[in-house]
Formats: C-alpha cells, sequence, structure tokens
C-alpha cells in the first residue's frame, strides 16, 4: 500500500521517520 508522504508532510521539509526517505515519495 502505497501512502503519498507530502499528504502528511510538506515536500523538502525532511526524511520520513518511517522509511527515513525524502517527503514528496511514497512508502509502502
Amino acid at each position: 500500500w502505497e501512502k503519498p508522504i507530502y499528504l502528511l508532510r510538506a515536500p523538502g521539509e525532511g526524511p520520513s521517520s518511517i522509511q527515513g526517505i525524502p517527503a514528496g515519495d511514497t512508502v509502502d
């Protein structure tokens, strides 16, 4: 299940606390 981080974080805000990938990308 892909959950767009940009819906939770503003792009460029920083790495996701879940996967550690840049905001704006998607995680499973």
